[in-house]
């Protein structure tokens, strides 16, 4: 029967354990250890793992890699044995009789450094349920980082005989997890001492009555360290399990502020984004309205505008102070820049005096179809031109192509050009840039003759500038000219309508004239059948909106006119 076996197998192990035997510790595994002692059979045989013999019972909480018997194993050589990640972990042996320790050794569980014990203690039992702390060891280095290193150390039980041994590991080991790996345990003491029947161990002898009666109450008790070990497992689940909820929870907090943060943050972008709209169809309000009815009508405000989207800024306060309205804007002189507004270059003055010209002629913001060379390309010309000298006075006074073609002579003296005949010398070359300039437009629609020549629509005012140069060089043109003009030019002059009135694209006299955003004024139909086509203004051929806004101040005049 079973009974009988597990008899026959406690019997075959005690016979090894006589009372009052004693075990000498020498050395780490060596051969006079009780548990080499018992897989020896008294070193009557080779050595046979004990448990796996059945001589003693070997019930580790957990097994993750190896098995029972590796924890116990004598070999010189171990077995990579451990048990799970469990807090807490344990690794008993029962033996089939009392026994009395009084030195013990370990060997690490792993063939690397990981996971070496530190927190543990060494406890004794005598019925598997309730344990007796023989040594603590706390932080314990005794077992070195290395592969199945071994260590021993002293224990006093104070003469008390266990049959329950157990290591007990209280805290993370090396690495910082709690797994519990042993591949090798040892004992040394003696067997019997205060031990025995008196405190629950199995009577030698007796009636099989009471043997099996002892028996029995081992079995209850190890049922009852059982439920034990699955009521504390449980709860650990239950923790585990209310962590990770919590953990669940938490993260699911997390994405919901995330998802209310991108959404927020997207409401702050589109708000963003439509006040941006709203300033830019502003500003193209405000340009259309400069561009069809000129300075006049602007506030000190509108002028700080005006001065500020002409590249111009000048602080509000000097504007209010100076009582600077439209009115003022429109006839404000290049000296009046300089000191009441302290604009310090003569470039910088030109180029305004220029774009207040043009917007009080109704012309818009758009760029001037004029040379259209930066300063860096002037003061190239003039090196090639032999005026190197003068370079520094031209980048100090920042002029550009626009400005370049209106210098005076009391410009250049301004600009460092010392004597009359350099100043002559110099104005005579900027003529003849005038003449390619235009010129050149006049044939192909675009600068020449210079580094950094620009192309632009030609105007009206640019083809009278051109004639002018012709009829210098032509003095008998000139005179047939001057003598048709006293018979009958002044009755063509009145009959011929104002260049604004003519739109850009057809030349002919506008019906229903519009302004688009670069600030010139087309026919309606013209400029509608243009913008089908191209993203660009036929003049400037800058990128603009297709959005056109009435003259009706324009298309008045030309109904008077025709009238």
């Amino acid at each position: 029967s079973l009974f009988a076996l597990v008899c026959e197998v406690m019997d075959a192990a005690g016979q090894w354990m006589e009372h009052g035997r004693t075990f000498l510790y020498e050395s780490d595994f060596d051969e006079n250890g009780l548990l080499s002692w018992i897989g020896t059979e008294g070193k009557t045989q080779d050595y046979t793992n004990p448990h796996t013999a059945g001589s003693v019972v070997v019930t580790p909480s957990s097994v993750w890699i190896g098995d029972a018997a590796g924890f116990i194993e004598h070999g010189a050589i171990g077995r990579d044995t451990c048990t799970d990640y469990v807090q807490g972990s344990t690794v008993s042996v029962q033996l089939a009789a009392g026994f009395t320790v009084t030195r013990y050794t370990l060997r690490h569980g792993w063939r690397s450094a990981n996971g070496v014990l530190r927190y543990w203690n060494l406890e004794g039992s005598i019925d598997g349920v309730n344990y007796t702390v023989l040594r603590v060891h706390v932080n314990d280095t005794g077992l070195a980082a290395t592969g199945f290193s071994t260590c021993s150390w002293d224990v006093d039980a104070e003469g008390q005989a266990f049959t329950h041994f157990r290591v007990h590991q209280t805290g993370a080991n090396s690495y910082g997890s709690h797994e519990l790996a042993c591949a090798g345990l040892e004992l040394y003491g003696h067997c019997g001492g205060g031990g025995g029947v008196a405190h629950g161990m199995i009577p030698a002898e007796g009636t099989m009555g009471e043997i099996a009666a002892a028996h029995a109450a081992r079995v209850e008790q190890a049922e009852q360290a059982r439920d034990q070990l699955e009521v504390a497992h449980a709860a650990e689940v239950a923790e585990l399990t209310a962590a990770v909820e919590l953990a669940q929870a938490r993260l699911e907090a997390g994405r919901q502020r995330h998802v209310e943060a991108l959404a927020e943050h997207d409401e702050v972008l589109a708000n963003l984004r439509a006040t941006a709209d709203q300033a830019e169809e502003a500003t193209v309000a405000f340009q259309t309205r400069v561009a069809t009815e000129g300075l006049d009508r602007l506030e000190v405000a509108e002028v700080a505008e005006v001065l500020h989207l002409l590249g111009t800024p000048v602080p509000r306060a000097v504007l209010e102070a100076e009582e600077i309205c439209g009115v003022v804007l429109a006839r404000l002189t290049e000296p009046a820049m300089q000191s009441v507004l302290a604009i310090e270059t003569l470039g910088a003055r030109r180029r305004l005096a220029n774009a207040l010209k043009r917007l009080d002629n109704r012309q818009g913001f758009g760029q001037p179809a004029t040379l259209a060379w930066t300063p860096e390309q002037v003061r190239d010309w003039l090196a090639e031109e032999g005026h190197a000298g003068f370079q520094a006075g031209f980048r100090r006074e920042a002029i550009d192509g626009e400005v370049l073609l209106s210098l005076t002579d009391d410009d250049l003296k301004c600009i460092g050009v010392p004597t009359l005949g350099a100043r002559t010398k110099l104005q005579a070359k900027i003529e003849g840039v005038k003449k390619r300039h235009y010129a050149g437009q006049v044939v192909g629609g675009g600068a020449a003759g210079a580094p950094g020549g620009g192309g632009g629509a030609f105007s009206e005012e640019q083809r009278l500038l051109v004639l002018e140069h012709v009829l210098q060089e032509n003095t008998d043109l000139a005179a047939r000219i001057a003598a048709l003009t006293a018979e009958g030019g002044a009755a063509v002059a009145a009959a011929a309508p104002p260049p604004n009135f003519e739109c850009p694209i057809t030349t002919a006299i506008m019906e229903d004239p519009v302004v688009a955003m670069d600030g010139h004024t087309y026919e309606r139909e013209a400029i509608a059948t243009w913008f089908r086509q191209h993203d660009t203004s036929p003049l400037t051929r800058a990128v603009i909106p297709p959005t056109l806004v009435p003259n009706v101040n324009l298309r008045s005049q030309i109904a008077s006119w025709r009238e």
